[in-house]
């Protein structure tokens, strides 16, 4: 019979093979087409990228909480009466939500910080929307 410690190994395992699988059809998403004889790539297209990573973990963090908060709140669902297991999925929703609050407010930072910076107009030459690349081909 499998122990405990087996069965996390083996989940952990499988959790970490589809990831692999399913990054490889992410990156065709990610990566700015560029590259060909007829459109080599600039640094614009590294700055796609960069945007393309950024918008991928962001979107990314809210399902990610999402389980987090559901593992946390069976974890305390089940504890019955277990001390250590009912401060366990505090830990885990408290955890899930602040990182949710920490990627939005750091957003918010950003966005008031450019547009205080840019006088609240839209500039001749800055690229706006900040958060919007747009690389020429």
């Amino acid at each position: 019979m499998l122990r405990f410690s087996q069965i996390k190994f083996i989940i952990a395992l499988l959790a970490i093979s589809y990831l692999l699988l399913a990054a490889s059809s992410v990156s065709a998403a990610l990566v700015p087409a560029c590259g060909d004889p007829g459109n080599p790539c600039k640094l614009c297209h590294l700055f796609v990228l960069l945007k393309n990573i950024i918008d991928f973990l962001v979107t990314l963090s809210f399902p990610l909480a999402g389980l987090v908060i559901a593992f946390g709140g069976i974890l305390y669902l089940t504890a019955g009466g277990n001390p250590g297991q009912i401060e366990q999925g505090k830990k885990a929703i408290t955890a899930a939500v602040m990182g949710i609050v920490i990627v939005l407010v750091a957003w918010l930072v950003v966005d008031t910080f450019l547009v205080v910076i840019a006088g609240g107009s839209q500039p001749a030459g800055f690229p706006w929307p900040w958060n919007d690349i747009n690389c020429p081909t």
